[in-house]
């Protein structure tokens, strides 16, 4: 019925422990569930820091962006491409400490990158 509507359908349910609000629609032959925040969950943009002012974009930085844009595109999204990498982690981790191995967890560093950085980036990633 959602199908021929054209509506969706707002609703609750809960799942591990958490009530969640969620949107139902007619997919296919079937219903798609969508998961939606709560207000408070929902951060005001407004309260971004540096955000008071668009950041200047030079025209090359603008070219490399349209064309990565246009590379990675696809026409219809496939679900099915995507896995649950940390459930699979997670479980290999589990096995490795069964088996008497030390389990030793780094955090990655990060480091800001310069604009000329950036530029480049973008250039070796649409090779």
């Amino acid at each position: 019925m959602l199908h021929q509507t054209a509506k969706t359908a707002i609703g609750r349910f809960v799942m591990r422990e958490k009530e969640h609000v969620c949107a139902i629609e007619g997919y296919r032959q079937g219903l798609l569930l969508t998961t939606l925040n709560y207000d408070y969950e929902i951060r005001d943009i407004m309260q971004v820091d540096g955000l008071d002012e668009p950041p200047e974009l030079s025209q090359v930085e603008m070219d490399l962006a349209r064309q990565l844009i246009s590379q990675i595109t696809v026409g219809e999204f496939d679900i099915t491409r995507f896995h649950d990498t940390f459930e699979e982690e997670l479980k290999a981790l589990v096995e490795r400490k069964a088996r008497g191995e030390t389990i030793s967890i780094h955090k990655p560093e990060y480091s800001r990158t310069t604009e000329e950085n950036l530029v480049e980036a973008l250039k070796a990633s649409l090779k």
